[in-house]
């Protein structure tokens, strides 16, 4: 396995949000329900906070939901990932912890 930095660039890591803390802390990969994706980008597009995710044969985009939250987690992070603008999964980050929620 390849060091965390020479899988991921730290440039392609924008920002201050908990999921791109995550990934610098843990690597470029994270495991919602049975899947594994690998984020290869966060950055901030048109003033949305959007993660790029990637699985074989596949890509998908994450995008930051502002006024997400997530009952007994305050704080926590609400991502959804989308398909051709439908959700495929929806998920948070609270205090370095992946949490699916949907």
């Amino acid at each position: 396995m390849l060091a965390k930095s020479a899988q991921l660039a730290a440039t392609d890591i924008a920002g201050t949000s908990q999921l791109a803390a995550l990934i610098r802390a843990s690597g470029p990969t994270i495991k919602i329900r049975k899947r594994l994706y690998k984020v290869s980008k966060i950055a901030i597009e048109e003033g949305v906070n959007v993660a790029h995710l990637e699985v074989p044969f596949a890509a998908f985009k994450a995008v930051l939901r502002a006024n997400g939250s997530v009952n007994g987690y305050p704080g926590a992070e609400v991502w959804t990932v989308l398909n051709d603008m439908s959700v495929v999964v929806t998920f948070a980050v609270h205090n370095g912890q992946l949490l699916t929620l949907i």
